[in-house]
């Protein structure tokens, strides 16, 4: 999919631009999906409760103009250097924070800019703040943490009992 091809029954079908990949995971049984395949995803999003009527659902939120014009405005959106290397910073502070095991791979850089970069976007900065930045980063890092082993919470203070979210 990462190539805008999809194999379906040995053929492969290109996919309509712009093309989104949403995958659902059941709260009552965490862990169905590997860290491995978490790391394909953008962000982890939790909605406790519908955020719209069911009677609006059918309509499009957008329309292909809509995302068009969006897509343009998303690539002459500006990031920063002094933004990138924040942005890189915390990545690699929580690759070595003492609660986490695992942290996120480099492939968490690139989605982290998109990221940061369609949130400036949709709330029309033509660049990207480090608010943006942390407004983004919990959804975009907590799937890609994983905690130390419970066992460590004894040395590890103010952890014990937190969620990976929390922790990020």
């Amino acid at each position: 999919m990462g190539k805008g091809i999809v194999p379906l029954h040995s053929h492969d079908h290109p996919v309509p631009k712009p093309f989104t990949v949403v995958a659902l995971n059941n709260a009552n049984k965490p862990g169905s999906l590997s860290q491995d395949m978490l790391d394909h995803f953008m962000l982890q999003l939790t909605i406790k409760e519908p955020i719209y009527d069911v009677q609006q659902a059918a309509a499009p939120a957008f329309s292909m103009r809509d995302l068009t014009k969006m897509r343009a405005s998303f690539e002459e959106t500006f990031i920063g250097k002094d933004v990138q290397e924040y942005i890189r910073d915390i990545i690699v502070a929580l690759r070595y924070y003492h609660a986490i095991g695992t942290g996120p791979t480099p492939s968490a850089y690139p989605l982290f800019l998109k990221a940061a970069k369609a949130l400036a976007t949709l709330n029309g900065y033509t660049f990207v703040t480090p608010t943006h930045v942390c407004q983004v980063a919990q959804d975009l890092l907590a799937h890609r943490a994983t905690l130390r082993a419970p066992r460590d919470f004894a040395t590890l203070p103010g952890v014990d009992g937190q969620t990976n979210s929390q922790v990020v």
